[in-house]
């Protein structure tokens, strides 16, 4: 890699250059300074798709093209029209270079990018039209192929849906045109976002963003909407589900839009799978967690599925892409594999398939930078359970009792409903046609048995949930039930996430630092409609997947470990009349996660979705791939942005980093982060630290339905209490046959702080905190001058009916009383005390036991009925 510098001169040199790079970006965007550099030289236009000189179409010529063979041959050459002068042959760029932008500017700006905009549409459509052409060429030879074969991994394409293929379509639109017209107008990449962030009219047309849900009826609704819309009722879009990754940073691509290939001294940057195979190598066992069981990696996946699902490109009809085919352009960024691999030379395999993300528009439909899309909500909100638009959700539901669908096997009750068409190419034993895949919220729930296992679990936790509130609130219909249910079990996910698993990964200063522990009573009342939940792309390719380093080799079962590339994709441990589900999830708690840090298991970065010895998936090397795929900033800049001091690395660490980068300033986000020294009380480095709990705070704080808030969405008090009562543990106990797990689950040892705990003693949600209607009346107080009162409470908070009380919150009752009593003075005494709490009953809603007391001992302060009576000789 060349000759290498001295680290103080690296340092001072190319970290000041770099860095005071991106601090000028963030000034501009700050104070709408526009620096342009004359001395670049610009590259030269390039067709978005194909990587070819751009060639400029007659958007008004509509001659026919003679068809040719799009895979052997190129595509005609066509007569290049100047969209400069067409149609305005006077375009002032120097209005795209102006410190200060007047009104009048920017509407000559406008002007001028809907001019280009204009001439240029046809050509980026037909450009699209090209490519999609040869995506059907290369499925018509039976190169991409809707299944999947032996020597592939698991298929992209069966992550993506619809609906996100079709915003695509749009989101190549915007990025052709952007890059289009700041190769035009001379803006370099750093300015982009602030000179093409601009609504432009026919584009807006085109965007998907552009039509805003209805959210009459959502903006008074206890319930979340299924796909998160109408969440923030300023910013109805916010977190919805089909809608883009936001950003710490602009990104850092090549080539306006390209993956980050080049090093900052321009040369290539280390290949991904030489960085996995040489950085991040095996775990072995001295790496175990000293404390956290499986169950805190496990439940990392499981949430990371509620949050987030990206949207990666696929070929025609939904085909799975082969990017190890020559002349593959475009969405294709196979991860190249050197011929001396420790591991797949042996193979003679030089290629891992990789297709890119696919682009979307901004949120505001806007030009600028390739964005990447999240196809479920943004929240945490069991979307990965129930789905993230209606007609998933739709699809597991019974419509009866508010359950959800359960699978229809002989032998095994409560399981997930039966994926029978196997959409998800799961690998099926031939013996026996009754083990079949499942279907859930999400498309990855079937990836390995401990996933499954936890989808089962929660699933279970619904219906049960539905059960218990039907059984109490026999009037409620389907809809109510369901809906009520799943708020519930929101809420449990919610307070397990912040209670139990970011406590144990970011440890007591971060948690205090970022306001991320819940509250002990009471509600939050930190909900800020100006804070965006949506989750973050540094999050979503890098920080979150630090749980891939606490991986262990294999899946402890009944005594026995089975290894995961044996179970990918496998469903047969479920299946097991002998253990199950049960035993699935007391090997997790039984068993050790790997610490976080640079190493990795063999099973995920040589084995991962195996079909055929040597032709696995590496796992950390499509992480660095994804990240350069979406064009993430290097480490020391987020590590910078994070205030982290240096030295966050052991010396061999930082050592083996500098050994296979040019230069510090190279190192890819997800290497670099993974590998820091855990801060104090947590797992993962203070880089991680900083974007997780970033993340999560902005989940907390921009969720008006997060469970602690309070407003017509939230629950009552005493509904609340019964939440922060829930643990894991608990929500294990009651959903399978285990008799007995730690009292956290996510940790490993037990002792004094982490007791075992009997599942046979886990208390249920008290249900009588939905009951509607009156409560049981509460205890007689003892008398105060021969009266003595009691009271219950109305629970008709939504879903509740309004008018579901009937009659009073309180009784009245003369206590038994020596002979010489007064009676007719006690009596009017209570005529007065009843009308004193129905008043209070009638402002207030409910009647206040202290408030009572105190009027009850002013009223018998004024007329003392018997100095001497007996107080405790209470009438029954």
């Amino acid at each position: 890699m060349g000759e290498r510098l001295e680290r103080p001169t690296l340092s001072l040199l190319i970290g000041c250059l770099v860095l005071l790079t991106w601090a000028v970006v963030n000034l501009q965007a700050e104070e709408h300074i526009v620096l342009l550099d004359p001395t670049i030289e610009q590259p030269e236009p390039q067709d978005p798709i194909t990587k070819q000189p751009m060639q400029i179409l007659d958007p008004i010529a509509k001659q026919p093209i003679e068809p040719v063979d799009v895979i052997t041959q190129p595509k005609q050459p066509i007569e290049p029209v100047d969209v400069i002068t067409q149609p305005n042959d006077n375009f002032d760029k120097t209005l795209f270079q102006q410190v200060e932008v007047t009104p009048e500017v920017q509407a000559k700006k406008d002007a001028i990018l809907e001019s280009i905009v204009s001439a240029s549409l046809s050509t980026i459509e037909r450009n699209i039209q090209a490519a999609d052409d040869l995506d059907k060429a290369f499925f018509d030879k039976g190169i991409d192929k809707i299944g999947v074969s032996s020597t592939d991994a698991f298929g992209p394409h069966l992550l993506t849906s619809p609906q996100a293929i079709k915003i695509a379509i749009s989101g190549k639109i915007f990025t052709g045109i952007s890059k289009l017209a700041a190769e035009i107008l001379n803006i370099s990449e750093q300015n982009i976002e602030r000179q093409l962030s601009r609504p432009v009219p026919i584009l807006t047309e085109l965007c998907n963003f552009s039509f805003l849900p209805d959210c009459t009826l959502a903006a008074t609704s206890r319930y979340r909407t299924i796909d998160g819309s109408c969440n923030n009722l300023n910013n109805r879009l916010w977190g919805r589900s089909f809608t883009p990754f936001e950003r710490m940073m602009p990104a850092l691509y090549d080539s306006f839009d390209q993956p980050r290939q080049t090093s900052v001294f321009n040369g290539p940057l280390p290949l991904a799978r030489t960085i996995s195979s040489q950085f991040h190598a095996q775990s072995v066992l001295g790496d175990l967690m000293p404390d956290l069981s499986h169950m805190s990696m496990e439940f990392g996946q499981f949430l990371s599925h509620d949050i987030q699902r990206n949207a990666l490109s696929t070929g025609y009809q939904g085909s799975n892409i082969d990017c190890c085919q020559p002349n593959r352009g475009d969405p294709c960024f196979p991860i190249e594999i050197p011929s001396d691999d420790p591991y797949y030379s042996q193979f003679n395999r030089t290629c891992m398939n990789f297709v890119r993300a696919l682009p979307t528009p901004n949120l505001d439909c806007t030009m600028g930078q390739r964005q990447q899309l999240n196809q479920n909500t943004h929240y945490i909100d069991g979307s990965q359970i129930y789905g993230s638009d209606v007609a998933t959700s739709n699809s597991l539901r019974t419509f009866v009792g508010g359950k959800l669908q359960t699978g229809a096997d002989p032998n095994i009750p409560n399981l997930l409903p039966k994926d029978l068409n196997n959409n998800a190419n799961c690998h099926l034993p031939s013996a026996n046609s009754n083990v079949k895949c499942f279907l859930a919220g999400d498309v990855r729930a079937n990836q390995q048995p401990a996933l499954i296992s936890l989808h089962t679990i929660f699933m279970r936790e619904h219906n049960r949930i539905a059960e218990g509130l039907s059984a109490l609130n026999n009037g409620w219909s389907d809809q109510i039930l369901f809906d009520e249910a799943r708020k519930i079990v929101g809420a449990i996910l919610q307070h397990i996430t912040y209670k139990e698993f970011l406590q144990a990964i970011l440890g007591d200063t971060i948690m205090i630092s970022y306001g991320l522990k819940p509250s002990t009573s009471g509600y939050f009342n930190g909900y800020a409609s100006s804070v965006n939940p949506a989750i973050k792309n540094e999050f979503t390719t890098a920080a979150f997947r630090f749980g891939h380093s606490m991986v262990h080799d294999s899946l402890k079962y009944s005594g026995t470990s089975h290894l995961f590339k044996d179970v990918f994709l496998k469903p047969d441990l479920v299946y097991d009349l002998s253990g199950g589900v049960d035993t699935i999830t007391k090997g997790l708690t039984d068993s050790y996660s790997q610490k976080v840090d640079e190493r990795l298991s063999h099973q995920l970065t040589r084995h991962l979705f195996e079909q055929q010895p040597g032709f696995g998936g590496d796992l950390a090397a499509i992480n660095i791939q994804r990240g350069r795929d979406h064009g993430i900033p290097f480490y020391m800049l987020l590590k910078t942005i994070c205030n982290v001091d240096d030295n966050v690395h052991s010396p061999t660490v930082w050592n083996a980093l500098n050994a296979l980068y040019q230069t510090e300033f190279d190192i890819d986000l997800f290497s670099g982060g993974v590998s820091e020294n855990s801060v104090a009380g947590g797992k993962v480095g203070p880089t991680f630290a900083c974007i997780i709990a970033k993340q999560f705070q902005a989940l907390k704080k921009g969720d008006r339905y997060f469970y602690e808030n309070s407003g017509n969405q939230a629950f009552s008090p005493a509904q609340l209490d019964e939440i922060r009562k829930t643990t894991l543990s608990k929500v294990i106990c009651r959903n399978t046959g285990i008799t007995s797990i730690p009292s956290n689950s996510f940790v490993k040892d037990t002792g004094p702080s982490n007791p075992m705990m009997s599942c046979n003693g886990v208390s249920d949600i008290d249900y009588n905190q939905w009951k509607c209607g009156w409560s049981n009346w509460g205890p007689w107080t003892i008398c105060v001058n021969s009266i003595r009162f009691r009271l219950r409470t109305c629970r008709q908070q939504k879903p509740c009916d309004a008018n579901v009380c009937i009659g009073n919150a309180f009784q009245v009752q003369m206590c038994r009383t020596f002979i010489d009593a007064d009676t007719s003075k006690i009596e009017a005494l209570i005529q007065r005390f009843e009308s004193v709490l129905a008043g209070q009953q009638k402002n207030d809603g409910v009647v206040d036991i202290n408030t009572a007391q105190k009027a009850l001992q002013k009223l018998s302060s004024q007329d003392i009925i018997k100095k001497n009576e007996l107080d405790t000789n209470l009438v029954e």
